[in-house]
């Protein structure tokens, strides 16, 4: 049975409650629920079992420093048309740039394709429809005073995510730490 697979960091719940403040404002968003938040550092897709076992395996090899990460914004893609998705950005971090590429290069010996786009670090908070660009822009900019403090990374975790009408189910298949 095939699963669909990303990698990703988790927030700490008092990070994740108060992102959530800041979407609850604007109405007539898809607002993810809190719980749901979390920094997705590779998306794979549907993968079949012996490569998920494969995965799990090359993934546990990675060495890799504990660092902080800071939320420094809110934002929105395509940032140049009709905004889809409302999120949070994070301040540039070596150390996270530094573990993407890690886990791109040994998915790659794998056979899992590099993403091409580049690497946009982000929580994603909502899904837009319907709520015009002008309307969106102006309830960020409101809201980019954005303080959180430093977030703690001691490990990324694979999942595995079904999709129901509810929405996605996201499963922790193998939590992977990072060297103190």
């Amino acid at each position: 049975m095939n699963k669909r697979l990303f990698i990703a960091v988790d927030l700490p719940d008092e990070v994740n409650r108060t992102l959530g403040e800041y979407a609850e404002v604007l109405r007539d968003i898809h607002w993810y629920k809190p719980t749901e938040y979390h920094l997705t550092i590779k998306f794979i897709g549907d993968t079949e079992q012996e490569r998920f076992e494969n995965i799990k395996e090359v993934l546990g090899q990675i060495e890799h420093p504990v660092f902080r990460l800071k939320v420094n914004r809110l934002g929105y893609f395509p940032p140049d048309r009709h905004p889809r998705v409302i999120w949070a950005g994070f301040e540039e971090s070596t150390a996270l740039d530094n573990l993407h590429q890690k886990v791109e290069e040994r998915l790659f010996e794998l056979g899992v394709e590099k993403e091409d786009r580049a690497f946009t670090p982000h929580v994603t908070l909502g899904r837009n429809k319907d709520v015009p660009r002008k309307r969106v822009e102006s309830y960020i900019e409101k809201r980019n005073d954005i303080y959180i403090p430093d977030i703690p990374v001691s490990s990324f975790i694979l999942y595995s995510s079904e999709l129901s009408s509810d929405g996605a189910v996201h499963t922790p298949e193998e939590t992977y730490s990072l060297i103190d």
